[in-house]
């Protein structure tokens, strides 16, 4: 997923906003190469938000990643980087049991028919 700005220009700090799926965990964020030369390697701050704390931000119910960037060049940049995301464990957990569950009560029902 990719988190763009509009142009931050020289000193001034941004805030980017990332709507997110449903059921992800943000992984990682990596920032190419001349966003890292304007507004350096990191972001002043990090935060993943709930829907609800979204909608009491930007008035989206959705779950968002907010990243504040500061421009510490001489020229208006724009800040770009890209957000890994991986799958809610927890519900991958779950979802895999019930598929576990399911199979075992066909097999157990079936061989239950034929015995």
């Amino acid at each position: 997923m990719l988190a763009v700005s509009d142009p931050v220009q020289p000193g001034e700090r941004a805030v980017v906003f990332v709507l997110l799926p449903d059921d992800v965990a943000v992984h990682a964020l990596w920032v190419d190469p001349p966003t890292a030369a304007a507004f350096g390697e990191k972001p002043e701050r990090l935060d993943v938000l709930t829907a609800a704390e979204t909608f009491d931000v930007v008035q989206v119910l959705r779950p968002s990643l907010r990243i504040v960037v500061h421009n510490l060049s001489d020229e208006p940049c724009v800040y770009r980087a890209q957000v890994g995301l991986l799958p809610n464990r927890s519900k991958l957990e779950h979802e895999l049991g019930n598929i576990v569950d399911d199979a075992w009560r066909t097999a157990h029902d079936a061989a239950k028919k034929a015995g």
